[in-house]
């Protein structure tokens, strides 16, 4: 089984981390280690993530940054031991079965090497109305039902909302 490192950046978030925290401490295949980059105003982050990790086997990594989620990403992958490098922002909440269910993934036969693997979000974005009219008009909606991610004529990238089987996707985000 392939060793897995999880890398989070930070800024002053620390309740929506612990409760990451609690959901990654939940998860039925257990990651090697946690890489927190902090971005955010000087704390005891540090201690209290130790103390939330305690008798969990997962090893904390803490690092501390400039703001900037790409660059405190990139803080973290050299620093990152695992074979598989799991991303997601601070205030995600994980399926119970979230990483076991990610790593077969890495093994589907496909024309090139499956690289990287996007998780699906378990309830589409709550928007007003206007705001989804808006957002359709202009073809920058966020997330379809069915089996197609697509990157949209505006840039803009439109993620699957229980797709009911692995499929290609042109881009990988964190979140």
């Amino acid at each position: 089984m392939p060793s897995i490192s999880v890398i989070v950046p930070t800024l002053n978030r620390s309740d929506e981390i612990r409760d990451f925290i609690a959901t990654l401490k939940s998860q039925t295949k257990l990651p090697d280690e946690l890489i927190v980059v902090d971005a955010g105003e000087p704390s005891e982050l540090e201690q209290e993530l130790q103390a939330l990790l305690h008798e969990s086997n997962i090893d904390l990594v803490y690092a501390r940054s400039i703001a900037g989620t790409s660059l405190q990403r990139n803080v973290a992958i050299a620093k990152a031991k695992g074979d598989i490098l799991f991303f997601f922002d601070d205030d995600i909440l994980l399926e119970p079965d979230y990483i076991e269910k990610t790593i077969p993934c890495f093994d589907i036969a496909c024309d090139r090497p499956v690289g990287g693997v996007l998780g699906t979000f378990t309830s589409p974005y709550r928007n007003s109305w206007q705001k989804n009219l808006y957002l359709r008009l202009f073809r920058i909606s966020h997330t379809t039902d069915g089996n197609s991610a697509k990157i949209m004529s505006s840039g803009a990238i439109r993620w699957l909302i229980k797709p009911d089987k692995p499929v290609p996707v042109p881009v990988c985000s964190g979140g």
